[in-house]
């Protein structure tokens, strides 16, 4: 999710960034779980795993279009043979 800044964030707001990981984690179980997250350069990347990727990615869509993220944002399905395919994340 795209930050305030393109370092680590505004002070303070990082911290809510939390409650929407938490919010996919409910959102992809027992599908998916959390494997970690990663701050910096301007993004919070929540990193997800599951057996079929493909029936996470909407759970994950639905679950951020309740919440609000900043525009810029995106989801990116990364495959075993290493390509990636990028989603905006709902308006």
């Amino acid at each position: 999710m795209k930050l305030a800044n393109d370092e680590y964030g505004a002070e303070g707001k990082t911290f809510q960034l939390y409650d929407v990981e938490d919010a996919i984690g409910a959102a992809i179980e027992p599908a998916g779980v959390i494997e970690g997250h990663e701050i910096g350069k301007g993004f919070f990347v929540i990193f997800v795993t599951g057996a079929h990727p493909d029936t996470l990615l909407p759970l994950i869509q639905t679950r951020l279009s309740m919440l609000s993220v900043r525009s810029g944002s995106f989801i990116a399905l990364r495959r075993s043979d290493g390509s990636e395919t990028r989603f905006p994340t709902p308006p």
